[in-house]
């Protein structure tokens, strides 16, 4: 194991970057509020790496610096800054500090280069996707091997032949409900082992249906959760906001006319012959309507209608582009377009093409 070091007197700063790096079960974390504490953790604990404000209280990050050179010189640096002095970047190259980041930080490009520094990036490990993205790669290519995905101190595994999840287990269960458990842990790091470790499928759903379903029961859990609300903001709540001189923030209303929209227009590609199935995002990517007339989807890849609020948003709401189609498999076409904020992808029966469908239905102004 691999143990750093964070120097800074933000505690917030602190638990965040502990917060990013905690899923790396190879790096143990250890933090310090001031350079007096740090000195006193480097004396009892053996440290690979330490992260420092420079800005540091009493004693800043460069007489920090300064100490660990001479104490400790195998120990490598990194520093932070919110804005950098010519001391500072004087400093930072007297006494080699590895790498310098930018408050406010951007995480990703932190944690990859402590991965770097500490010589524990590769090996098959993904991180910075999501894994129901990762999941739908695997579905595209058609690979054959197991995931093994930690986050903080928990663990699993989930098994795919030819690109279908065929097993999953993590906390002591197994099947659908390791996989859904698995796909909203937080910080998830992904390692890929070639091969599928596991000859007794206990999954035979598409991939398609088990993301969809997994993001359903998502949704009702948080849903559920109760919320404490205090009984001042409570009764606040109770009095409508006033513009002045005017009638009621219509911004009050803004989810109800979102959910009027989609009610409407679900009630329309309902009547639509040429639609086979339906799914309807709403503008936070949330899947909310949903239709398959003859069950289950057999061959929609989710990569059309996950994570919508990715690369495939940004090219549909670029201008250019109206709509996209998509060919599955080779057999089957889908459509993804705009309505209004929503989005919506289309699986459309033979013989039929979305841009007679968008104008006949008026799906685009």
């Amino acid at each position: 194991m691999k143990n750093i070091l964070i120097v800074d007197d933000d505690p917030a700063n602190r638990n965040h970057l502990s917060y990013e790096l905690n899923p790396y079960e190879e790096i143990g974390i250890h933090t310090a509020e001031d350079a007096r504490q740090a000195a006193k953790l480097l004396g009892s604990h053996t440290i690979d790496l330490v992260i420092t404000e420079l800005d540091l209280p009493d004693i800043d990050g460069l007489k920090l610096l300064a100490y660990l050179k001479k104490k400790f010189p195998a120990v490598r640096a990194m520093a932070m800054a919110r804005n950098y002095t010519r001391r500072m970047e004087s400093g930072m190259a007297h006494f080699q500090v590895a790498d310098h980041f930018t408050k406010p930080l951007d995480m990703d490009v932190v944690v990859e280069s402590v991965l770097q520094e500490l010589g524990i990036t590769g090996g098959g490990r993904i991180h910075g996707i999501s894994l129901a993205s990762f999941l739908q790669l695997v579905d595209l290519e058609q690979k054959t091997c197991t995931l093994i995905v930690k986050s903080k101190n928990k663990r699993g595994r989930i098994f795919c032949r030819l690109g279908n999840v065929i097993a999953a287990e993590a906390e002591g269960e197994t099947g659908k409900p390791a996989l859904y458990r698995l796909l909203f842990w937080e910080r998830a790091v992904i390692e890929v082992e070639e091969g599928c470790r596991n000859n007794c499928p206990e999954i035979d759903q598409p991939l398609m249906y088990l993301l969809m379903e997994g993001h359903r029961m998502q949704d009702e859990v948080e849903q559920a959760e109760p919320v404490a609300v205090p009984v001042e903001i409570e009764k606040e709540a109770e009095t409508p906001i006033l513009l002045e001189n005017g009638p009621p923030d219509p911004g009050i209303r803004e989810t109800d006319a979102v959910q009027d929209r989609i009610e409407a227009l679900a009630a329309l590609l309902n009547r639509a012959p040429e639609i086979d199935e339906y799914g309807i995002f709403d503008p936070q990517d949330r899947l909310r309507e949903k239709r398959f007339r003859s069950g289950p989807p057999k061959s929609l890849s989710p990569s059309v209608c996950f994570d919508l609020g990715g690369e495939l948003a940004d090219l549909l709401g670029s201008g250019p582009f109206k709509y996209m189609d998509l060919t599955v498999s080779g057999r089957m076409r889908y459509s993804v377009c705009r309505h209004e904020e929503l989005f919506l992808v289309l699986g459309l029966r033979p013989g039929n093409r979305i841009p007679a469908l968008i104008r006949k239905y008026r799906l685009q102004k």
